[in-house]
């Protein structure tokens, strides 16, 4: 086992809480299975095997649990488990389509401590939204479930997943998320996993250059919301608060996964190259304090020895690759650089000012 000093803290469990979900996403990175019963399945790992792991993580620095799906809310305990947390004094974030949110659910959220709500909105019309979501009235469902929440005071934020139908309509939809009552908007590009790696494949992919014509052309998003743009094309005025909320903290995380593995993130489940342990095998402690060949590549090798773009990046160490699962999910290593920062120095665009040399 490697010296105890060598080990990082476990500041945080990204729990793939279910791989169930009552939307039909055409870019689900979960590839998740259409659902509508409220339970807890047998394949999940139930509450008391969820809370015994988190209370196993607590001594080696847990400070946070994000909590993501599929959708959360189709479990039956998940407002049980939510409170778990927060009697831990562990922050909390949950991502949810809050279509399921009723206003029982929200005023059970509302008496709960530290907790963020993240929801999933994808335009400022229905048709933009239910479109990308694959089942008809999720917009309106999901504006009912806001609305609940309004009413209990529970604070929340919007996700919008990026495409190159959607990029137009996101002026309007941060005006929307305004009147709503949303804290910001965090925008995501979709991403080549999942059902997601077909979608971008017909034609929807978002590359940088895509990304920041739309941003010059539309006046958006506000600094604090860039968290879909690498760092590299961020001005130094926003990048400081950018690199503190959007970077991957592959090297303080662990991810959780619904079937008790554990791996680099919520990601985990998409291939084998990306899990290292199972909580009922040496458990979430000995896994996170062993040394297997993962854990030791992303200790040991993260970020000095990324490659491509990312060896040259003056951001290196501060970006760290952005996100390392998608970046083994398409080159098989973890330290290819990352495709997005990768497709623009190719094509001639990647910000000189941010490398440390031509190549």
């Amino acid at each position: 086992m490697p010296a105890r000093k060598l080990i990082p803290d476990l500041m945080a469990i990204d729990f793939l809480s279910t791989r169930r979900c009552n939307l039909k996403c055409k870019h689900c990175s979960v590839n998740a299975k259409f659902d509508e019963k409220i339970k807890v399945e047998k394949t999940e790992i139930d509450f008391d095997t969820f809370t015994r792991t988190v209370e196993d993580a607590l001594p080696l620095g847990l400070k946070s649990v994000r909590i993501t799906g599929g959708e959360p809310f189709l479990r039956s305990d998940i407002v049980d488990i939510i409170s778990f947390l927060s009697e831990k004094t562990l922050n909390v974030s949950i991502e949810t389509n809050a279509t399921l949110i009723n206003k029982q659910t929200a005023k059970a959220l509302a008496s709960i401590g530290s907790l963020s709500v993240g929801i999933s909105l994808d335009g400022a019309l229905s048709t933009t939204h239910d479109a990308l979501r694959g089942v008809p009235g999720a917009y309106e469902a999901t504006l009912e479930g806001i609305a609940h929440l309004q009413d209990s005071s529970v604070c929340f934020y919007i996700i919008s997943c990026l495409h190159k139908k959607n990029l137009k309509e996101q002026p309007a939809l941060a005006k929307l998320a305004d009147g709503l009552g949303a804290t910001r908007v965090k925008y995501n590009v979709v991403r080549p996993v999942g059902r997601a790696l077909k979608f971008n494949e017909r034609g929807h992919k978002v590359k940088v250059r895509h990304l920041q014509s739309a941003m010059r052309a539309q006046g958006w998003p506000k600094e604090k919301d860039l968290a879909a743009m690498e760092p590299a094309f961020v001005p130094i005025s926003g990048l400081g608060s950018h690199l503190a909320t959007s970077i991957c903290k592959i090297g303080n995380r662990i991810g959780l996964l619904d079937d008790g593995s554990l791996g680099v993130c919520h990601l985990a489940f998409s291939h084998s190259g990306l899990t290292y342990g199972h909580i009922n095998e040496s458990g979430l402690r000995q896994t996170w304090l062993g040394s297997h060949p993962i854990l030791e590549v992303i200790r040991t090798k993260i970020p000095n020895r990324l490659e491509g773009v990312c060896k040259i990046c003056v951001l290196r160490k501060y970006c760290r690759g952005r996100c390392r699962a998608i970046a083994f999910l398409l080159s098989g290593s973890f330290l290819a650089a990352d495709d997005r920062c990768q497709e623009a120095f190719d094509e001639g665009y990647f910000p000189k000012s941010r490398l440390i040399t031509e190549v």
